[in-house]
């Protein structure tokens, strides 16, 4: 959401409330305009209110997953299997855990029962393709992909999985086709989207900001990156990615101004310094794309001292950070990791 979409979300939200202040709903959407953050925490004491600890187990895992913190997400849900341990959505869950953990002996365990109950409505097809994908035989699961879009090509799912498949054998142009398929089954497929932004930088596509006062549409990777940031404006792989995009592709020093009144409006946020020191510690490597073509300006460029210079207002900003949240432990590793950084940037070069 743009500053301009902000204000008008806002706008209208608080001329809502003021006709209705007893809705409660009206309220938090308001919160979660003005004041994401106060959203989540308030967001985090009511899953923890809930009465029926399997309920609030999987409302944990929902949370934790949509903000990043993995390992907090398999925790909830392992306590929501002891509740239930024959409930097909937590199999499902942890099977998606696992595969990603690499852990490969624990998912089959879970492959083999989703399969056998027909989670997936394909027979265990989806979860076989997903497993074969995760342990790198890319070839075997494109072959189990081309099979389940044509007994299920209704399913979104069978074409984001044809689009992986076709993504990890590096036919980009073919895996944007089977994205687009399902996200003309499923408009706010998070699979989709996400492979539609890889595969458009893949083939040095980032893309142009949408723009409302010239009219200007988003277009490439920065369409889906927006797209993405609409339908789930709180997911970490968007945020960072709309992040990355404004250093690599749009305006570094305007990306940096909005972040540092962020702070300046907002000094109380956690969120609002984890922005500003990622935008200094992006800024100081941007990647190049070599060989951009058509409408897609050049990539920025930043010199050694221009490096320097953003790593030790990312190291600085970081500090602050650590001093007023002294138990976030993620302010820790990225101080450490921009100091780290810093040091290496001051070598004499051989």
């Amino acid at each position: 959401m743009n500053k301009g979409d902000k204000t008008k979300a806002e706008a209208v939200l608080q001329e809502a409330v003021a006709k209705n202040p007893d809705n409660v709903a009206l309220k938090r959407m308001l919160t979660a305009t003005v004041n994401p953050e106060e959203f989540q925490g308030q967001r985090l004491k009511d899953i923890e209110a809930v009465q029926d600890p399997f309920q609030r187990n999987v409302l944990k895992a929902d949370y934790y997953r949509t903000f990043g913190d993995e390992q907090k997400a398999f925790e909830a849900l392992l306590e929501a299997e002891k509740i239930q341990p024959d409930n097909g959505r937590i199999m499902s869950a942890l099977f998606d855990q696992y595969i990603r953990r690499k852990e490969f002996d624990n998912a089959s365990v879970y492959l083999e029962k989703l399969a056998k109950r027909n989670e997936d409505n394909a027979d265990g097809q989806i979860f076989r393709i997903r497993y074969a994908l995760a342990q790198g035989k890319y070839q075997e699961a494109n072959d189990q992909a081309i099979k389940l879009t044509k007994i299920r090509g209704e399913f979104a799912q069978a074409w984001v999985l044809l689009g992986q498949t076709l993504q990890a054998l590096n036919r980009f142009e073919e895996a944007i086709q089977a994205y687009q398929q399902a996200q003309d089954r499923q408009t706010g497929n998070f699979d989709a989207i996400r492979g539609l932004v890889e595969t458009y930088m893949a083939i040095n596509r980032p893309g142009k900001r949408s723009d409302e006062a010239l009219g200007q549409k988003a277009t490439d990777a920065r369409q889906y990156l927006e797209l993405g940031l609409k339908f789930f404006p709180n997911a970490p792989y968007f945020k960072d990615g709309i992040l990355r995009w404004e250093i690599q592709y749009g305006d570094p020093q305007k990306a940096i101004e909005s972040r540092q009144t962020a702070v300046k409006d907002h000094p109380e946020s956690g969120e609002a310094w984890m922005d500003l020191g990622m935008v200094y510690l992006t800024a100081a490597q941007p990647k190049k794309v070599e060989g951009a073509t058509g409408s897609t300006p050049p990539p920025p460029t930043v010199s050694d001292a221009q490096a320097k210079e953003f790593l030790g207002k990312a190291r600085d900003t970081f500090a602050q950070a650590l001093a007023k949240f002294p138990d976030e432990v993620r302010f820790m590793q990225l101080l450490v990791e921009a100091h780290l950084q810093l040091k290496r940037s001051t070598r004499p070069k051989r």
